[in-house]
């Protein structure tokens, strides 16, 4: 037995259909909101990193074409450089270089190592709401990793091709994505909004058959509506 309305798909449709003004409002809102809160209350991310090159400073004429067992080879050396720069050692020098206020912990979930194709070189980066900040610490990090693998191998292993430049714009949050998922959602909400309209207007009893069809059993009597009249004397 049931005991719940029902809307088929052709009424949810044309009810979207109907009330599509109030869909693309609630997208416009959801956009609005979503821009105000990128641009004023979520905290901007700069990310600032340097270019380092595995072995001796390549020269132009040089062929820069790897066969895959170099290609191994600096996979992994890039692997291990990427531990080197977690360790304590690396990130108590950096912060000590540049008088940092910063947990070693927070300081090593912000940096970042990542190979450049299939090439020998790499990049050390850093993100952090203070552009300066960010290009300071990716420099230190970089200075700190040959130091330290000049100090494990016992020579100079890695070049440092590019430093990093202080950014001007922030890598996050993206005002674009942030308007987007603002306007899905909004328009999820208007959908929301048109389908409780949609069942609180239907009236569950409106006539024999529907009662019929939601309990399940026939109808005996029906009292049929007459008019009351009231006599005055």
């Amino acid at each position: 037995m049931k005991n719940h309305l029902e809307i088929s798909f052709i009424e949810f449709l044309n009810a979207l259909i109907k009330k599509w003004w109030l869909l693309i409002g609630f997208a416009i809102g959801g956009m609005v909101l979503s821009y105000l809160l990128a641009v004023f209350f979520v905290v901007p991310i700069y990310e600032a990193h340097t270019t380092l090159f595995i072995g001796d400073v390549p020269d132009e004429e040089i062929d820069m074409r790897m066969s895959m067992q170099d290609f191994e080879v600096s996979q992994q050396l890039i692997n291990d450089y990427k531990e080197i720069l977690k360790t304590r050692l690396v990130a108590e020098k950096v912060i000590n270089e540049l008088n940092l206020d910063i947990p070693i912990d927070v300081l090593r979930n912000n940096m970042l190592i990542a190979s450049i194709g299939t090439t020998r070189l790499f990049i050390v980066g850093y993100t952090d709401p203070d552009p300066v900040v960010a290009a300071e610490v990716a420099n230190a990090f970089s200075n700190q990793l040959a130091a330290a693998i000049s100090g494990i191998v016992g020579f100079e292993n890695i070049q440092i091709i590019d430093e990093a430049l202080v950014p001007e714009y922030p890598t996050s949050p993206s005002v674009i994505m942030f308007m987007l998922i603002g306007g899905f959602l909004g328009g999820l909400v208007g959908t929301g909004v048109i389908v409780h309209s949609l069942f609180t207007s239907k009236k569950l009893l409106q006539d024999g058959k529907e009662i019929e069809h939601l309990l399940g059993v026939p109808i005996l009597a029906e009292i049929p509506k007459t008019k009351m009249e009231v006599w005055h004397k």
